[in-house]
């Protein structure tokens, strides 16, 4: 049961590290003036 618990975990961490960053910086774009990303990426 541990191993399924640490596997679990480890793969969530991967996930997150993976999205948060595009997360954020599309947030600073839309919210904020900090970042302007160019318009392909809309």
């Amino acid at each position: 049961m541990l191993e399924l618990l640490t596997g679990t975990g480890l793969a969530l961490a991967a996930g997150l590290n993976a999205w948060i960053p595009l997360l954020v910086v599309g947030a600073l774009d839309r919210f904020t003036g900090l970042i302007e990303l160019p318009s392909s990426w809309a």
